[in-house]
Protein backbone atom coordinates (compact mmCIF):
# COMPACT_ATOMS: atom_id res chain seq x y z
CA UNK A 1 0.00 0.00 0.00
CA UNK A 2 1.15 3.35 -0.98
CA UNK A 3 1.35 6.49 1.76
CA UNK A 4 0.52 9.69 0.63
CA UNK A 5 2.71 12.53 2.89
CA UNK A 6 0.51 13.87 5.51
CA UNK A 7 2.02 17.64 4.38
CA UNK A 8 0.57 16.44 0.48
CA UNK A 9 -3.07 15.41 1.79
CA UNK A 10 -2.89 18.82 4.06
CA UNK A 11 -2.00 20.86 0.79
CA UNK A 12 -4.74 19.18 -1.24
CA UNK A 13 -7.37 20.22 1.43
CA UNK A 14 -6.39 23.30 1.71
CA UNK A 15 -6.35 24.58 -1.72
CA UNK A 16 -9.62 22.85 -2.33
CA UNK A 17 -11.11 25.22 0.09
CA UNK A 18 -9.28 27.96 -0.84
CA UNK A 19 -10.24 27.58 -4.95
CA UNK A 20 -13.12 25.39 -4.36
CA UNK A 21 -16.49 27.00 -5.57
CA UNK A 22 -18.85 28.55 -2.47
CA UNK A 23 -22.08 26.40 -2.28
CA UNK A 24 -25.63 27.34 -1.13
CA UNK A 25 -26.92 24.88 1.21
CA UNK A 26 -30.34 24.40 2.57
CA UNK A 27 -30.14 21.35 5.21
CA UNK A 28 -34.28 21.53 5.73
CA UNK A 29 -34.63 20.73 2.47
CA UNK A 30 -31.59 18.54 1.77
CA UNK A 31 -30.59 20.30 -1.25
CA UNK A 32 -26.94 22.22 -2.07
CA UNK A 33 -25.74 23.58 -5.08
CA UNK A 34 -22.49 25.85 -6.37
CA UNK A 35 -23.19 29.71 -6.29
CA UNK A 36 -22.40 30.93 -9.86
CA UNK A 37 -19.46 33.15 -9.45
CA UNK A 38 -19.78 36.97 -9.41
CA UNK A 39 -23.51 36.52 -9.86
CA UNK A 40 -26.34 38.39 -7.24
CA UNK A 41 -27.85 36.42 -4.31
CA UNK A 42 -31.25 36.89 -3.09
CA UNK A 43 -31.83 34.53 0.06
CA UNK A 44 -35.41 33.65 1.11
CA UNK A 45 -36.54 33.80 4.25
CA UNK A 46 -38.49 30.44 5.52
CA UNK A 47 -41.70 31.17 5.45
CA UNK A 48 -43.04 27.93 6.46
CA UNK A 49 -45.54 27.78 3.25
CA UNK A 50 -47.24 25.16 3.20
CA UNK A 51 -45.73 22.91 0.87
CA UNK A 52 -49.35 21.23 -0.47
CA UNK A 53 -50.36 24.14 -1.87
CA UNK A 54 -49.09 24.73 -5.27
CA UNK A 55 -45.44 26.49 -5.62
CA UNK A 56 -43.82 25.70 -2.29
CA UNK A 57 -40.94 27.95 -0.94
CA UNK A 58 -38.08 29.86 -2.76
CA UNK A 59 -35.33 28.57 -1.59
CA UNK A 60 -32.90 31.03 -3.67
CA UNK A 61 -32.64 33.18 -6.64
CA UNK A 62 -29.43 34.21 -8.43
CA UNK A 63 -29.16 37.19 -10.61
CA UNK A 64 -26.53 37.87 -13.45
CA UNK A 65 -27.74 41.58 -13.34
CA UNK A 66 -29.62 43.67 -11.05
CA UNK A 67 -32.91 43.08 -12.00
CA UNK A 68 -34.45 46.76 -10.62
CA UNK A 69 -32.29 48.41 -13.23
CA UNK A 70 -31.21 45.84 -16.02
CA UNK A 71 -33.90 46.76 -19.07
CA UNK A 72 -33.67 43.70 -20.42
CA UNK A 73 -33.88 40.08 -19.45
CA UNK A 74 -32.03 39.68 -17.21
CA UNK A 75 -30.20 36.21 -16.40
CA UNK A 76 -31.59 34.24 -13.50
CA UNK A 77 -31.59 31.32 -11.31
CA UNK A 78 -34.51 30.29 -9.83
CA UNK A 79 -35.05 27.01 -7.25
CA UNK A 80 -37.89 26.24 -5.02
CA UNK A 81 -39.63 23.26 -3.89
CA UNK A 82 -42.91 21.66 -3.66
CA UNK A 83 -44.50 18.64 -2.15
CA UNK A 84 -44.76 15.94 -4.46
CA UNK A 85 -48.17 14.32 -5.02
CA UNK A 86 -47.27 11.50 -7.39
CA UNK A 87 -47.83 8.50 -6.14
CA UNK A 88 -44.78 6.56 -8.18
CA UNK A 89 -41.82 7.80 -10.32
CA UNK A 90 -43.55 6.92 -13.46
CA UNK A 91 -46.72 8.38 -12.48
CA UNK A 92 -44.31 11.85 -12.37
CA UNK A 93 -42.56 11.30 -15.52
CA UNK A 94 -46.40 10.76 -17.35
CA UNK A 95 -47.05 13.73 -15.82
CA UNK A 96 -44.71 16.53 -16.82
CA UNK A 97 -44.82 14.60 -20.22
CA UNK A 98 -47.94 16.61 -21.13
CA UNK A 99 -46.62 19.64 -19.85
CA UNK A 100 -46.25 21.75 -23.26
CA UNK A 101 -47.75 24.68 -23.38
CA UNK A 102 -48.88 27.65 -21.03
CA UNK A 103 -51.97 29.42 -21.66
CA UNK A 104 -51.22 32.47 -19.18
CA UNK A 105 -48.34 34.01 -21.13
CA UNK A 106 -48.90 35.76 -24.84
CA UNK A 107 -46.89 33.43 -27.14
CA UNK A 108 -45.19 30.45 -25.92
CA UNK A 109 -43.60 27.37 -27.33
CA UNK A 110 -42.46 24.35 -25.51
CA UNK A 111 -39.66 21.48 -26.67
CA UNK A 112 -41.18 18.06 -25.56
CA UNK A 113 -39.88 17.16 -22.13
CA UNK A 114 -36.94 14.95 -21.35
CA UNK A 115 -36.16 12.27 -18.82
CA UNK A 116 -32.70 13.29 -17.04
CA UNK A 117 -30.86 11.79 -14.45
CA UNK A 118 -28.23 13.65 -12.97
CA UNK A 119 -26.20 12.70 -10.10
CA UNK A 120 -28.64 10.02 -8.95
CA UNK A 121 -31.19 12.39 -9.31
CA UNK A 122 -34.15 11.46 -11.23
CA UNK A 123 -36.39 14.18 -12.94
CA UNK A 124 -37.02 15.51 -16.15
CA UNK A 125 -35.74 18.52 -18.22
CA UNK A 126 -37.96 21.23 -19.97
CA UNK A 127 -37.14 24.05 -22.61
CA UNK A 128 -39.34 26.94 -23.63
CA UNK A 129 -39.73 29.99 -25.45
CA UNK A 130 -42.15 32.95 -24.39
CA UNK A 131 -43.08 36.21 -24.78
CA UNK A 132 -43.57 38.49 -22.19
CA UNK A 133 -44.04 42.87 -21.76
CA UNK A 134 -42.06 44.81 -18.90
CA UNK A 135 -43.03 48.17 -17.30
CA UNK A 136 -41.66 49.93 -20.02
CA UNK A 137 -43.67 48.52 -22.56
CA UNK A 138 -41.14 46.55 -24.39
CA UNK A 139 -41.76 42.65 -25.42
CA UNK A 140 -39.10 40.92 -24.11
CA UNK A 141 -38.49 37.11 -25.85
CA UNK A 142 -37.33 34.81 -22.85
CA UNK A 143 -36.25 31.46 -22.99
CA UNK A 144 -36.22 29.20 -19.97
CA UNK A 145 -34.66 25.76 -19.09
CA UNK A 146 -36.20 24.07 -16.35
CA UNK A 147 -35.19 20.68 -14.31
CA UNK A 148 -37.67 19.23 -12.19
CA UNK A 149 -35.94 16.67 -9.47
CA UNK A 150 -38.12 13.95 -8.09
CA UNK A 151 -38.05 12.52 -4.60
CA UNK A 152 -40.66 10.64 -2.63
CA UNK A 153 -41.81 13.74 -0.29
CA UNK A 154 -40.53 16.33 -2.75
CA UNK A 155 -40.08 17.97 -6.18
CA UNK A 156 -37.21 20.46 -6.71
CA UNK A 157 -37.37 22.75 -9.32
CA UNK A 158 -34.26 24.84 -11.31
CA UNK A 159 -34.93 27.23 -13.78
CA UNK A 160 -32.63 29.42 -15.72
CA UNK A 161 -34.51 32.37 -17.20
CA UNK A 162 -32.63 34.52 -20.03
CA UNK A 163 -32.97 36.43 -23.13
CA UNK A 164 -34.03 34.15 -26.09
CA UNK A 165 -31.44 35.23 -27.80
CA UNK A 166 -28.28 34.50 -25.53
CA UNK A 167 -27.20 31.21 -25.15
CA UNK A 168 -24.16 32.20 -23.31
CA UNK A 169 -25.38 31.25 -19.82
CA UNK A 170 -26.07 26.99 -21.06
CA UNK A 171 -22.68 25.88 -19.77
CA UNK A 172 -22.51 27.83 -16.25
CA UNK A 173 -26.28 26.01 -15.75
CA UNK A 174 -25.12 23.14 -16.94
CA UNK A 175 -22.11 22.33 -14.76
CA UNK A 176 -24.36 24.40 -11.74
CA UNK A 177 -27.18 21.27 -12.69
CA UNK A 178 -23.92 18.93 -12.23
CA UNK A 179 -22.76 20.07 -9.08
CA UNK A 180 -26.39 20.32 -7.38
CA UNK A 181 -26.66 17.56 -4.24
CA UNK A 182 -30.58 15.90 -3.28
CA UNK A 183 -30.82 13.96 -0.27
CA UNK A 184 -33.40 11.43 -1.02
CA UNK A 185 -35.39 10.64 1.37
Amino acid sequence: MKKTPVFLLFLWSFSSVLYGQERYVNEKYGFSIEKPKDWLILTHPDLSKDLNKGHGPTLITFYKYDPLSFKGVSPTIFIFVEANTHKTYDKFCKEYSKKTQNTFLLEYTNDKPTIVEINGNKGVFLKSNYLVINEYDKHLLVHKKSYVFYTKKLLYFLNLYMDQGDSSFDKLFGDLIQSIKIAND
